[in-house]
């Protein structure tokens, strides 16, 4: 309501008038707002008034002009009433760093309490974690799945079924349970194997091996959409204290292993020292392809071809779709999946 006679300037008032009305959800993200002229017939109010408050709301980011086009509605308001719990597993230093600063710059432009917790990649932390956001009053949350099962414990399923009864959105980054129905963002761990594989048969090798952890479900659906890209089971090797003797077996007693995938960059990286030991080229001898293109993969010597995680964007996405959820823009659950690319560098060579 605009009050003529208030020491309140005019168009502060307008523009308090239009920032009510998008935090009640009266206009929404991607709305077109009137014209000037339409506004200047409904709040009787002068047309430098009218654009001295859209100025205003522009520099707040809630509105964008688009030339020709007019003004649109660029962000719903978030006010700091509201809270998105974010429950990362904070001993990961190769990924979680990108969530949290992807997820932060989010939410944190649309003024969001953030509140932050360690899952120490553990089911039952998590459980805990998921009931405290319930008794406090979440909004929503965004949490890291324990990256050793793909299957939610009974306990944790429960949690699960007090937020959706609590109306409390919640989203999986990186991994997801099969015995729920979640919200996720994640990268597909099935085409990452296939894109390596495909790489060096292109390249022209036919006899290959792996090397996984047998406890992590990422690793196993690497490994499954590596094997499914070739013609012949590859040798698996686990990485454990034995992995020395296990590359080494393959280097010197089988000469047909041309082809080496590592389920991730830091196993790649551990690969690269056995070679040197046994003083085996890359990629004279063999041609390694690893998983997530940290800042590893550009590091070492031979620059290490790894397939690409969308890190960040698995972020920023996660952090939107909260917030979409939160404000009813989107019904949940929501999932994304994210396809990866190849980033080729110097650790494989053409036969």
């Amino acid at each position: 309501m605009i009050i003529r006679n208030s020491q309140v300037p005019l168009y502060v008032q307008l523009a308090d008038t239009i920032r009510e009305q998008i935090r009640t959800g009266q206009i929404k993200k991607g709305d077109k707002l009137p014209s000037e002229t339409e506004m200047i017939k409904h709040y009787h109010l002068g047309r430098l008034t009218i654009r001295d408050a859209l100025a205003l709301l522009v520099n707040e980011g809630l509105l964008e002009k688009q030339h020709g086009k007019g003004t649109f509605c660029k962000s719903n308001l978030i006010t700091k009433n509201y809270r998105v719990d974010i429950f990362l597993n904070l001993s990961e230093i190769y990924f979680t760093p990108y969530y949290l600063r992807s997820i932060c710059s989010v939410l944190e432009d649309e003024n969001v309490n953030i509140v932050m917790s360690d899952t120490k990649n553990d089911d039952a932390v998590i459980s805990a974690l998921l009931d405290k956001a319930v008794s406090e009053g979440s909004n929503g949350v965004i949490f890291q799945p324990a990256n050793t099962t793909d299957t939610a414990s009974e306990n944790l399923i429960l949690m699960l079924d007090r937020l959706t009864q609590a109306r409390i959105p919640y989203i999986m980054i990186d991994t997801y349970y099969k015995n729920a129905s979640p919200s996720y963002v994640v990268m597909d761990e099935i085409q990452t194997g296939r894109i390596a594989a495909d790489y060096l048969v292109r390249l022209g090798h036919t006899h290959m091996c792996a090397v996984r952890e047998r406890d992590r479900i990422d690793s196993c659906r690497r490994i499954d959409g590596f094997c499914g890209g070739l013609s012949s089971e590859p040798y698996i090797i686990e990485y454990d204290d034995n992995i020395y003797e296990s590359v080494k077996d393959i280097i010197e007693n089988h000469s047909e292993v041309t082809g080496m995938f590592c389920i991730n960059d830091g196993i790649a990286k551990k690969c690269y020292e056995i070679m040197a030991e046994l003083n085996v080229s890359i990629p004279d001898r063999i041609s390694i392809v690893s998983v997530d293109d940290t800042i590893i993969a550009s590091t070492i010597s031979p620059s290490l071809t790894s397939v690409i995680h969308p890190k960040e964007y698995l972020g920023k996405a996660a952090a939107k779709a909260i917030l979409s959820m939160i404000s009813g823009e989107i019904l949940w659950p929501y999932q994304k999946v994210f396809s990866p690319s190849l980033a080729i560098r110097k650790s494989c060579r053409e036969i």
